[in-house]
C-alpha cells in the first residue's frame, strides 16, 4: 500500500469513528449492543492505524518521496527533503535579563570564569 493510499484508509477510519460514536452518543451511550459494538470496533480501528502510522512515519515518508520521483514531481520530493532537514533549534532570548547575543555570551564568560575561580581555590 502506498503512503497515499495509506492516508486515504486512515481518514476513512477516522469519518467511520466518528460517525458511529455520533450514532452511539444519539442513542444515549449504551454499554451494550451493536451500536456499542459498532462504536468500540471502529474506534479501535482507527486508533490501531494511527499507532502504526506514528510507528512507521520514516517509512512512510520515503515511500511518499519514492511515489514523487516516480511521478517526476521533484517539487514535492524536495519539499520533503526540506521537511526532512528541517530542525528546529530555538535560540535563547534572555539570559538574566541580558537580550543581546553579544551580551548573553558576555554573561557566560563571566559565569565560567566565576565558577573556575571558586573551583581552583
Amino acid at each position: 500500500m502506498s503512503a497515499t493510499e495509506f492516508h486515504g484508509g486512515v481518514s476513512s477510519a477516522l469519518r467511520r469513528a466518528i460517525f458511529w460514536n455520533r450514532v452511539w452518543k444519539e442513542d444515549g451511550s449504551p454499554q451494550t449492543g451493536w451500536v456499542y459494538e459498532m462504536r468500540k470496533k471502529t474506534r479501535n480501528d482507527y486508533r490501531r492505524i494511527l499507532r502504526w502510522v506514528i510507528r512507521n512515519q520514516e517509512k512512510l515518508r520515503a515511500e511518499k518521496m519514492s511515489e514523487s520521483l516516480q511521478t517526476s514531481q521533484q517539487r514535492n520530493f524536495w519539499t520533503e527533503v526540506q521537511r526532512m532537514r528541517r530542525k528546529h533549534n530555538p535560540t535563547i532570548q534572555d539570559v538574566d535579563g541580558v537580550t543581546e547575543q553579544d551580551d548573553i555570551r558576555d554573561v557566560f564568560c563571566e559565569k565560567i570564569q566565576r565558577t573556575v575561580q571558586l573551583c581552583c581555590l
